[in-house]
């Protein structure tokens, strides 16, 4: 069930730009996006359940490209959608994710977000200071054979302004702000399954420089299942991520990235999304 972070969401650069040198300290944290806006970085993980799986992939290379679209999304007007399924509106506070996969044709699940979830914002919290939101989601799993089952749930973030601090990665060597975001989500399906309820936990840390975008994130996280209902977890899976900015391609490699990797994205939070 849903309990997507951040992590999933937001990394790394700018398409015009290349490796720059150590950058100095933001003085705000907004990274600007647009139609043709392409992002590269390399995710690894591990993860591990309570069936006693374990496994670690990575690092894989993965882009995410940005278009400009004018697009209905329950109550909100989305006027960008990545190539992944994501779609933003940008609000007087910046950019925020709406949806993801709006069409339920495109896949086994979609999900909407009722209320905006925060993305990227241009406010600059001060050194300390954090920022909480919470709201409702809901969405469809498609069966095999057929058919929809609905489900809804809810978010909440916190995400805290841990100061400038210094972080190397493929693409240079930067003074980041750090931010560390603690996430939680619930899901439930009451039509069919009423007592089954899924819950997930993430904490992450995230390196940002203004003007490029994420650097640098890592994050772990816990996502929890109770099938009867009865207080107790009948299934869980642990996971840790990181991401890191690296430069764009040319055009060239960027399209034999494209028939493989542009899906992956979705796939890495597989078991945060799994239909019990």
């Amino acid at each position: 069930m849903p309990g997507i972070p951040t992590v999933l969401r937001a990394l790394a650069l700018m398409v015009t730009l290349q490796a720059p040198p150590t950058g100095a300290a933001p003085s705000a944290y907004w990274v600007p996006l647009g139609d043709g806006t392409t992002w590269a970085f390399l995710e690894s993980g591990s993860f591990q359940d309570s069936s006693g799986n374990t496994g670690s992939h990575g690092p894989t290379r993965q882009e995410i490209s940005f278009s400009s679209v004018d697009y209905r999304i329950l109550d909100h007007r989305a006027t960008l959608v990545a190539n992944n399924g994501w779609y933003l509106s940008e609000t007087p506070n910046g950019y925020y994710r709406v949806a993801d996969k709006g069409d339920p044709n495109l896949g086994q699940q979609y999900r909407y977000y009722t209320d905006p979830k925060p993305f990227l914002t241009k406010d600059l919290l001060d050194v300390g200071q954090s920022l909480h939101a919470s709201g409702t989601l809901r969405g469809q799993w498609s069966f095999s054979g057929g058919g929809y089952e609905a489900w809804d749930g809810t978010w909440e973030i916190t995400r805290t302004n841990l100061g400038i601090e210094s972080v190397s990665t493929p693409l240079g060597s930067f003074d980041a702000v750090k931010f560390r975001e603690v996430s939680i989500s619930t899901s439930r399906t009451p039509a069919t399954r009423p007592l089954n309820v899924g819950h997930a936990s993430w904490t992450e840390y995230a390196w940002l420089v203004e003007n490029l975008g994420l650097v640098k994130v890592m994050g772990s996280g816990l996502d929890e299942s109770d099938y009867n209902g009865d207080g107790i977890v009948d299934r869980w899976v642990y996971e840790e991520l990181t991401y890191l900015a690296t430069p764009v391609p040319e055009p060239a490699s960027a399209a034999l990235l494209g028939l493989g990797m542009l899906g992956l994205l979705g796939l890495a939070k597989a078991c945060q999304t799994r239909r019990p």
